[in-house]
């Protein structure tokens, strides 16, 4: 009995990975496969198959939960008042496809659902592990990419993603966002002048995509950049096998992040890095927080028209204009699923995922929704002290990179994209869980040291 238990707790955790490393390939997968066979439902059904994949793990975490009443008494809220105001959508817009719906559903429903989905995996040392490889993983895709796009640049590859790959006819036949196409590929894979006009080739890789690339690289790139600050300093350099290792995979990451000109994910990457610099300098914290503003203040003064062109270029005049615009709209109660939304058609365009889930399920349920999304990172800062050393690097990263995602979603949506961000949701969602574990054998023992130990080792067996 114990051994068929532990099986499915193995498969488990094992599908949570296949759905995460399936992200990653379904738009170039998809597209190819649209475009060699032209079976329209057969790729409509792997499309969703994530989709489907997702219930199911979800079903399976019901059984494994162990919130506290009150963040369970939140979770239970904000689903019961997504089921009405999907009803609500329904009856209101009788109009509206069904894949737009089931879209606008899967946005509001992606944060709590994928957190729960973390929480509920059972090997979570043994997966944080893994997250170092997947890490890894993600930093090969990069590489990857900045293959593709020093090629774009010496030979153009927009014939290899129209013609071979297929990925216009992807977005428009699979995903309906013809609308979203500049010459077959997508308008954003461009940057946009102050007139509009596309200008700056952008970083997409195999996730064919700006944002999506960006959100996802957030992640090792925070990772490898506090590996680096912390256990170096920025002081000396070993000339070690491992040192240039990590070095490495933070400058291919950090290169790639970059590459992708996503601002509301490169800015907070910055912010957070200064952050980290200063907070791991204890003994020159003051030296680099005068030196650290002088500079700053300087690059500002030098670089001010570029700054300027860079924040408030053609694109972000779209943003404010759009999320003006949507706040004429809003209802206190909601307007109902599928009445808001960039991606999803017949909707007010918002460009910000606060502002959607607002303008959908109201003022109070938005209150649910931040809760959900802010509190387990606090959680896992507080108790930090109470898990083993070799995680608490890799979840502080992660609560960083949830802080940066946090702001993000103030002038993006792609905080409610499946590929973009689900690798977060189940990562902060699995941290939640292993420091509550890690808190409750504490209190047991009494004995920080000796908890730690334990969980090190009883996870790991």
């Amino acid at each position: 009995m114990d051994r068929a238990k532990h099986k499915m707790i193995s498969i488990y955790d094992d599908l949570v990975w296949i759905m995460l490393i399936w992200c990653v390939f379904q738009e170039i997968v998809l597209s190819f496969l649209l475009n060699i066979t032209g079976n329209v439902s057969f790729v409509k059904v792997l499309f969703f198959s994530k989709d489907v994949m997702m219930i199911l793990l979800f079903m399976c975490a019901l059984f494994n939960l162990k919130f506290n009443s009150k963040m369970l008494i939140c979770f239970v809220l904000y689903y019961i008042i997504v089921a009405l105001q999907t009803l609500n959508g329904i009856v209101s817009f009788p109009d509206k496809s069904m894949t737009s719906l089931l879209s606008s559903v899967r946005g509001l429903i992606l944060l709590p659902t994928m957190m729960i989905i973390g929480f509920s995996i059972r090997d979570k040392y043994k997966f944080i592990q893994k997250i170092k490889k997947y890490y890894l993983f993600l930093t090969i895709v990069a590489v990857i990419g900045l293959l593709e796009y020093l090629l774009d640049n010496l030979i153009g590859t927009e014939k290899f993603w129209m013609d071979f790959i297929g990925l216009g006819n992807f977005h428009t036949i699979i995903k309906g966002q013809p609308d979203l196409l500049y010459d077959g590929v997508p308008w954003n894979w461009h940057t946009s002048g102050s007139d509009g006009n596309p200008t700056q080739n952008r970083f997409i890789s195999i996730w064919a995509g700006p944002l999506t690339a960006a959100f996802v690289l957030l992640m090792p790139c925070m990772y490898y950049t506090i590996n680096y600050i912390k256990n170096r300093k920025f002081v000396g350099v070993k000339l070690t096998m491992g040192h240039l290792r990590d070095f490495a995979l933070m400058v291919i990451c950090i290169v790639s992040l970059c590459m992708t000109y996503t601002r509301q994910i490169i800015l907070p990457y910055i912010a957070l890095t200064l952050f980290c610099i200063v907070y791991y300098n204890k003994k020159n914290r003051k030296f680099l927080i005068i030196g650290g503003t002088s500079l700053l203040l300087f690059f500002i003064i030098a670089c001010f028209p570029k700054i300027c062109d860079y924040i408030y270029n053609g694109s972000t005049v779209v943003h404010i204009q759009q999320i003006l615009s949507s706040l004429q709209h809003m209802k206190f109660l909601g307007s109902g699923v599928g009445s808001f939304g960039t991606r999803f058609a017949d909707s007010y365009a918002t460009e910000s995922q606060y502002l959607t889930v607002m303008g959908q399920i109201g003022v109070m349920t938005l209150i649910l929704y931040l809760i959900i999304m802010i509190y387990p990172i606090v959680y896992c800062i507080k108790h930090m002290k109470d898990i083993d050393g070799y995680s608490e690097l890799m979840i502080f990263s992660i609560c960083l990179s949830g802080i940066a995602f946090t702001l993000a979603g103030m002038v993006s949506e792609t905080v409610a994209a499946f590929t973009s961000i689900a690798q977060y949701y189940v990562f902060i969602g699995m941290s939640w869980g292993y420091c509550i574990e890690s808190r409750r054998e504490c209190i047991k023992d009494g004995d920080k040291i000796n908890c730690n130990v334990f969980t090190s080792v009883s996870q790991n067996s």
